[in-house]
């Protein structure tokens, strides 16, 4: 967005910004900062003893509030919400409409919600939480802009074709020339043959670790395997048993990494493998930042046929395809990778590259800023 030429100024609950890099490059403001020093202490203790209830749900409405409180204060032209829960976004637009605030707003849904395949491993809570908020999703364009990264995610909700939505592309930054596959299999302590396949996220029902596991068994050990990512708290205990593949010959060649990876070790794996895995159960309409981040770093992907993530293998040619949780059609696939000559993986690496220019981050920016320039005008002459 600041590329494309807007003034953006980033709102968070901590007096610092969370990310390892310690330069944001834009202004930041936050929760904390504008309390009293006694508020912002319980802020802080409430979001680490305060539960699921209140770091989902309590937390990011205070979050909205502030920033709307901020944005207006400071005369700013627009509210955007990066990522919004609609039963959160629902009680933040009530608020709004009491206190008449007086500002354009928007927001990203990241996701589809109705994905109830996908959620039958969950607690009933959780699938709870997720139907409120697929019932109430549709409700938000009447009040707010919502955008999407996909039209999928819009049609799943029942927001095709409504005035306040449109679909703004995830940003893409070229990460291919970033790290070489020796050096990185080097310092993640790896082999540097044979061939790599990566899974990588946190482990939920929706990944499909345990189809994938169950497809290996139908495959020759040729390849290795490392599935990588947090387990535990609010995540599945384990990525799950591989202990009849070990049997299988496969042994030493999976490795799973049950635990938050930092910045660099999440580059090493994806600079170190040759392809990307993707086994979502049924009903993942949205984006995949795993997809997103494949193609970044120029590496095939084997991904499941569905909604938006099919669509982007098909269209560009990044891979191979299976069919959404057939066991079956994901070994085929993963034999035909095994298969698959050097120039293949070249090619691929060639069409990420010019991915990557179309739907840049700068690119994105430009489309978020007309977005927003055509809400202020709309704002202007009611």
């Amino acid at each position: 967005m600041a590329a494309a030429g807007l003034d953006v100024t980033v709102f968070g609950l901590h007096e610092a910004f969370p990310l390892v890099e310690p330069n944001l490059g834009l202004p930041y403001r936050s929760l904390a900062g504008m309390v009293k020093p006694t508020t912002a202490r319980r802020l802080t203790w409430w979001h680490s003893h305060g539960g699921n209830v209140f770091r989902f749900l309590v937390e990011p409405l205070l979050m909205m509030i502030g920033a709307a409180r901020f944005a207006v204060r400071e005369r700013m032209d627009i509210c955007f919400i990066a990522d919004a829960e609609p039963c959160v976004a629902t009680a933040f637009l009530l608020w709004a409409r009491v206190v008449r605030l007086g500002i354009p707003l928007a927001c990203y849904i990241p996701m589809n919600y109705g994905n109830w395949p996908a959620t039958k491993g969950n607690t009933l809570r959780t699938r709870l939480r997720n139907l409120i908020n697929y019932r109430l999703s549709r409700y938000l364009p009447r009040f707010m802009h919502v955008i999407a990264t996909s039209r999928q995610v819009l049609t799943e909700l029942g927001m095709s074709g409504m005035a306040r939505t449109c679909v703004v592309p995830e940003g893409h930054e070229d990460l291919s020339g970033i790290r070489s596959k020796t050096s990185a299999r080097a310092a993640l302590e790896l082999p540097l043959e044979p061939r790599m396949v990566l899974l990588f996220g946190v482990a939920s029902h929706v990944k499909g670790a345990d189809l994938l596991f169950k497809a290996l068994e139908q495959v020759p050990p040729e390849f290795l395997v490392c599935v990588v990512g947090k387990t535990g708290d609010v995540y599945l205990p384990s990525w799950g048993d591989t202990s009849r593949l070990s049997r299988n010959g496969w042994g030493d060649r999976i490795r799973q990494v049950s635990r938050f990876v930092s910045a660099t070790e999440m580059q090493d794996y994806y600079a170190a493998c040759d392809a990307v895995v993707i086994p979502y159960r049924q009903g993942f309409a949205g984006t995949s930042g795993t997809l997103r981040t494949a193609s970044e770093y120029g590496k095939a992907i084997i991904a499941c046929d569905q909604h938006f993530i099919g669509e982007r293998v098909r269209q560009w040619q990044l891979g191979l395809t299976f069919r959404t949780e057939d066991v079956q059609s994901m070994a085929a696939a993963l034999r035909k990778f095994a298969a698959k000559p050097d120039s293949w993986f070249t090619e691929i690496a060639e069409r990420s590259r010019s991915l990557v220019k179309v739907e840049s981050w700068e690119a994105g920016g430009r489309m978020y800023r007309q977005l927003f320039e055509d809400m202020v005008i709309q704002k202007k002459t009611c």
